[in-house]
């Protein structure tokens, strides 16, 4: 399943989810640089006059600003891309196992009903003529019972087959766009007409 690539946020490029996150990580590292100025400043050079050191000051935080972006950027993104990649990956995997189970609890229910309906027909029809040969009415209320009830059972049998053999089919062309790296716009069979 190819994904659409997530907005992104100002010169830093950062994902949208992230953004808070890398605010809070580039304010608190350009904050520590800023202190580690001034102390250097006030405290190791200490013969500037007051403008002179605040001019020092800025001088020494300008070009670490741009480095403290860009590694903002590598541990916002390298940090937690690693640490959470394998959480969303199985979060994703989990939503597509549910996806295919109510799927499949979709297409057995419809395969049933189906089935049963197609069952009922041919056995009142299969009735009829079993009945007709062995005797009149007994023969017909016997057939219509014992054609029903065998065409139910094979009915459902064969319309669960017929219903997991495509999803079967249509997971297995998913799965393989997947793995080439192609789109996937075939919608599941439950989306599907009934076939004629």
């Amino acid at each position: 399943m190819a994904r659409e690539p997530e907005p992104r946020v100002s010169v830093a490029s950062v994902p949208e989810r992230w953004r808070e996150l890398y605010l809070i990580i580039f304010s608190a590292q350009t904050l520590a640089l800023l202190g580690l100025a001034i102390w250097y400043e006030v405290f190791v050079v200490t013969k500037d006059s007051w403008p002179e050191t605040i001019f020092a000051i800025g001088r020494d935080v300008g070009p670490g600003v741009g480095v403290i972006m860009a590694e903002s950027i590598i541990i916002t993104e390298g940090l937690f891309m690693v640490l959470f990649g394998g959480i969303m990956r199985r979060r994703e995997e989990r939503r597509v196992e549910e996806a295919e189970n109510r799927g499949r609890s979709q297409g057995i229910a419809e395969g049933r009903s189906q089935g049963i309906a197609e069952g009922r027909s041919e056995g009142i029809a299969e009735g009829k003529s079993q009945g007709i040969a062995e005797g009149r009415s007994l023969g017909i209320a016997e057939g219509r019972s014992e054609g029903i009830a065998e065409g139910k059972s094979q009915g459902i049998v064969e319309g669960s087959a017929q219903e997991r053999e495509k999803w079967q089919n249509w997971n297995r062309r998913r799965l393989e766009a997947e793995a080439e790296g192609r789109p996937f716009n075939e919608p599941p069979p439950s989306e599907n007409k009934p076939d004629a």
